[in-house]
């Protein structure tokens, strides 16, 4: 598939890192990921996956929903699925400073185990074929590189512009 005006081929796929994390597999978050042929590989290409951060009042606007989300209430559950989904999104179109932003927005008064669920979040990234790459993406491209925005957890698309 070619995604861009270059003739190298990309690959779009997801990264199934969390399947199976936290939840049941039907269920997972599974990040979309661009791989570009580099004439030996094939790598992440940031180019393609990198979008315009959220302002402010977006992920305010996102962080206020999540709580309103029964599962936001439930003790039982200690985590909000729609959470780490955002917080996902972000980190893997190149917005990985602002992914703990709903994190702390979010998390519930009443729900225990919020710096264990970060580590153990971070873990599971880390376990990821791509979290050397998204380093990269998440470090060295600066928000001239894109127009377009992280998908939103409740739409699928884009954040509204703002």
């Amino acid at each position: 598939m070619n995604l861009d005006d270059h003739s190298a081929l990309e690959l779009p796929m997801n990264d199934w890192t969390f399947a199976y994390w936290k939840m049941s597999f039907a269920e997972p978050p599974a990040p979309k990921v661009i791989l570009i042929y580099s004439g030996r590989e094939y790598r992440m290409a940031p180019n393609l996956m990198k979008k315009l951060p959220w302002c402010q009042a977006e992920l305010i606007e996102s962080a206020a929903k999540i709580k309103l989300l029964p599962e936001s209430k439930d003790p039982s559950r200690k985590f909000p699925q729609a959470l780490w989904c955002e917080m996902l999104n972000l980190i893997y179109s190149g917005n990985m400073a602002q992914a703990w932003k709903p994190f702390y927005l979010a998390w519930s008064e009443g729900l225990v185990g919020k710096p264990e669920f970060l580590e153990e979040f971070k873990a599971q990234l880390k376990a990821s074929l791509y979290w050397e790459q998204s380093q990269y993406m998440n470090k060295t491209l600066q928000k001239k590189d894109s127009q377009r925005r992280p998908n939103s957890f409740w739409t699928g698309e884009g954040a509204a512009t703002g």
